[in-house]
């Protein structure tokens, strides 16, 4: 969502939160499945929640 939001950053922003996950893994809190199912499931609700927010008349 935030890539999204500031595409300029976009690439920064992905990174920090791919590199989040991976400290999860490495600190033994998650595993590594875990948080690919979480950045799967984070990328549909951004996508549901751009088209939802494109639709209602906002103009986002």
């Amino acid at each position: 969502m935030l890539a999204h939001l500031f595409p300029g950053d976009a690439e920064v922003l992905t990174a920090l939160g791919h590199a989040s996950g991976n400290t999860r893994v490495r600190a033994g809190i998650h595993f590594s499945s875990h948080v690919a199912a979480g950045r799967e499931i984070a990328d549909e609700v951004d996508r549901r929640a751009i088209a939802l927010a494109r639709a209602d008349g906002s103009g986002f």
